[in-house]
């Protein structure tokens, strides 16, 4: 299929494969906060909603953030 011939690509080197590979496809996609990492960097969570699903896409990142203050907290810059 043309897809898998596009994920042999060695020139498609994705750093977020999930990401990449949603793109390809058409996916839509929200990423929000969700934690620090033991470095200290933020970290996101992705919702994918199927083709054309923007609204349950935003639906679900809307829905984590109303639920958590991760969006609200920042890194220490020490």
């Amino acid at each position: 299929t043309p897809l898998s011939l596009a994920l042999d690509d060695p020139s498609l080197d994705f750093g977020d494969p999930v990401g990449g590979i949603g793109n390809l496809c058409g996916l839509p996609a929200a990423s929000v906060p969700c934690g620090f990492s033991k470095e200290n960097l933020p970290i996101g969570i992705q919702f994918v909603a199927p083709v054309l699903g923007e609204s349950q896409a935003l639906a679900a990142a809307q829905q984590f953030q109303t639920q958590t203050s991760w969006h609200r907290k920042r890194p220490s810059l020490a």
